[in-house]
C-alpha cells in the first residue's frame, strides 16, 4: 500500500483518518502555487470562505453519522483493518 506524502500518513498507520482538501481557485484562473500572494487573494475571497464552510460542514456531518451510526464506524473500522494488513 502506497501512503500519501504528507505528514496524516503518520497517523493513518494507526488510526483511521481523513486529510480532505477542496478547491479555492475559481474556473478559468490560471493554476496557482500555495503559499503564495495569488493563492492567499483566493483564499481571502467570498468563494475561497465559502469553500472553506461546505468542507468544513461537510466533515462535521462526517463525524456526527459516525457518532450517530454504529454501522457505518464498524464499516469504517473493517476497511482500516483491510487497508492496514494489505
Amino acid at each position: 500500500m502506497r501512503w500519501p506524502g504528507w505528514d496524516m500518513a503518520n497517523v493513518s498507520h494507526v488510526v483511521p483518518g481523513s486529510h480532505p482538501s477542496f478547491n479555492i481557485v475559481p474556473r478559468g484562473a490560471e493554476r496557482t502555487a500555495t503559499h503564495s500572494r495569488e493563492f492567499l487573494a483566493f483564499a481571502n475571497s467570498a468563494r475561497g470562505y465559502r469553500q472553506a464552510l461546505n468542507a468544513g460542514i461537510g466533515m462535521a456531518l462526517a463525524a456526527i453519522r459516525l457518532l450517530t451510526d454504529r454501522k457505518a464506524l464498524q464499516e469504517v473500522k473493517q476497511a482500516f483493518r483491510t487497508m492496514v494488513q494489505s
